[in-house]
């Protein structure tokens, strides 16, 4: 082979590898953005929007965002994720992200009417690429002032508005068979959705694998997916601590007395 034509050859190897890199792989890292207003009026509800970009076909992925005590948070566009909001937490959950450029999904903010000054939000975005390698992006902290001068929405009167998490973690109408063991019982509370899903669907949705047994608590419509099965805080506190490092920062302790659901203050008392 000519030297000349070996040359070119090479060159056009390289030119083809930098295309497949630029569209093949960095296309893999997605963008997310936050828009929302500067001031939050209490009492009212204010949207948030968060857009998507450069993730199409990646597999599950989260985005999680905590609020100060005394916020709520509505669902307005969740279209093709699913979205809850429990113990100052918003979680927004995909199983694979829309094959399109970018996508917005957007909801509603309210401070309770005692609620004024500024504050932080801070928000993370976990992801699963290639063969279940997992990432996050941390976003820029956002400041928003809650003032009786902003402006916002009157207060929806849907049954879909969300409680104070004292009230979510009420005592469950109906559990599954193994809520029903005798003394103290701790898991892992891993995740909270109006969607029933099978152990395998639930750790694609998480973006992770754990071996431990999971428990599915249902409260009127809704789905308490909860993992592990403990005699003490303290084991269950080495699975708590494990998943939080796997990125379910939301992941939390929950106790039950003879299959019905306690505080963990009562547990730590002994049941008192």
């Amino acid at each position: 082979m000519k030297p000349a034509i070996k040359t070119r050859i090479i060159v056009l190897a390289w030119l083809l590898f930098s295309v497949i890199s630029v569209h093949g792989i960095s296309g893999q890292t997605p963008g997310i953005k936050i828009a929302a207003a500067e001031i939050w009026a209490p009492g009212l509800w204010s949207e948030v929007k968060v857009e998507i970009s450069g993730g199409s076909g990646l597999g599950p992925c989260r985005f999680v965002q905590s609020f100060p005590e005394g916020f709520y948070v509505q669902p307005l566009n969740s279209e093709g994720c699913d979205m809850f909001f429990i113990d100052n937490t918003l979680n927004i959950v995909w199983t694979g992200l829309p094959a399109v450029k970018s996508f917005t999904v957007s909801y509603d903010v309210m401070p309770e009417k005692s609620i004024s000054g500024p504050i932080s939000l801070e928000g993370t975005f976990y992801y699963v690429r290639g063969s279940g390698n997992r990432s996050s992006i941390q976003l820029p902290v956002i400041s928003v002032l809650v003032n009786a001068s902003g402006t916002g929405k009157s207060a929806p009167t849907s049954d879909a508005v969300p409680q104070k998490s004292d009230q979510i973690n009420r005592p469950p109408v109906q559990t599954s068979p193994k809520s029903q063991e005798s003394g103290f019982v701790f898991r892992v509370q891993v995740l909270t959705s109006s969607s029933k899903f099978t152990e395998h669907e639930l750790k694609n949705r998480l973006g992770v694998s754990f071996r431990e047994s999971v428990t599915i608590v249902q409260q009127g419509a809704i789905y308490k997916y909860q993992v592990g099965s403990y005699a003490s805080t303290e084991s269950a506190g080495v699975l708590l601590k494990k998943l939080k490092e796997e990125g379910i920062t939301e992941a939390f302790i929950v106790a039950y007395l003879n299959g019905e659901q306690i505080t963990l203050e009562r547990a730590r008392s002994g049941g008192r």
